[in-house]
């Protein structure tokens, strides 16, 4: 028996088995034989397999085909959505352009009435961190400690 033989009366049987013609699998296997050897096939296996494998392109090829077809339907609608908006904001800025500017009158602004202010005295507090100490007010070798001299 043939390899490809073989595989299509596995595929057969499985085939009967899922559908409910056979009750067991050898029962199955048996029914598939006998299917296969009652088919007199005039053409050679070569060309049943040739024909199944054209026969498999085409419906990849028909499936890739539709899938582009639809996504190019998508495609034509969202640009159909945003040539629209296009028009309608062109529409809005040209409208927008011809409306005349508004000019608004504003009271000059008033000026403040100039008042002479008595300045209070301000009493300086020297910081402790910002004293008005002089160099020579603090010794540097207290300050950094270098060990023993």
């Amino acid at each position: 028996m043939d390899v490809q033989t073989t595989m299509r009366i596995n595929e057969l049987a499985k085939d009967l088995l899922t559908r409910g013609m056979a009750a067991s699998s050898e029962e199955a296997y048996k029914m598939a034989e006998g299917i296969m050897q009652k088919q007199v096939l005039p053409n050679r296996p070569e060309s049943v397999v040739v024909e199944k494998s054209e026969d498999k392109y085409r419906m990849l090829i028909e499936r890739v085909s539709n899938r582009v077809d639809d996504e190019l339907d998508k495609m034509k609608q969202q640009m159909l959505i945003m040539i629209k908006e296009i028009e309608k904001n062109t529409a809005v800025i040209a409208e927008l352009k011809n409306r005349p500017v508004q000019t608004v009158h504003q009271a000059p602004a008033r000026k403040p009435d100039v008042q002479t202010e008595i300045k209070a005295e301000k009493k300086e507090e020297n910081h402790p961190r910002q004293g008005a100490f002089k160099p020579g007010d603090v010794d540097v070798n207290k300050i950094f400690y270098c060990g023993n001299k």
